[in-house]
């Protein structure tokens, strides 16, 4: 896990550096192993990734941490202190062309709004679930999680 968390921060580096956003990685060498396709982990990681430094603002941060569950399930959170969003944000925020409602952010109508749910399939089709926690003004969290079955190093089990 800690090899492609560091890949995905690289790739989304550049934007952090150019939106003043502080990249931090929690993520150690004891970070949780799993079985699962390296490139689908990389494409959920950057697409996280890149949404939370583009809806964070100068001087924000975002970081990835990782651990397990109660039951070894493995756990990956993405958190952000950007813009936030409510309820209805999200569930727009995970439909296929669905974006959430910005006002007058430079950041409205950037993109496709394919990021979110194709994350949410990829983790989906690794037998995980992909949770977001937000609230407007505060921050995201996006919790992935991963089922035990796929961890390989966990002393949970």
């Amino acid at each position: 896990m800690n090899e492609i968390v560091d890949m995905s921060l690289q790739l989304v580096k550049t934007r952090a550096e150019t939106d003043d956003v502080k990249l931090i990685n929690s993520v150690g060498e004891d970070a949780p192993v799993i079985l699962a396709d390296a490139l689908r982990i990389n494409q959920i990681l950057v697409n996280l990734l890149f949404n939370a430094v583009k809806f964070s603002e100068a001087g924000g941060s975002v970081s990835v941490e990782s651990g397990y569950a109660d039951d070894g399930a493995v756990l990956l959170w993405i958190t952000d202190t950007g813009i936030g969003m409510d309820p209805t944000d999200i569930a727009k925020a995970l439909e296929k062309f669905g974006q959430a409602e910005r006002g007058d952010l430079a950041q409205s109508g950037e993109g496709t709004g394919l990021g979110l749910p194709l994350a949410k399939g990829l983790v989906e089709a690794h037998g995980g679930s992909l949770n977001i926690d937000s609230q407007a003004g505060v921050g995201t969290t996006v919790t992935v999680s991963f089922p035990k079955e796929r961890a390989v190093n966990s002393n949970r089990l």
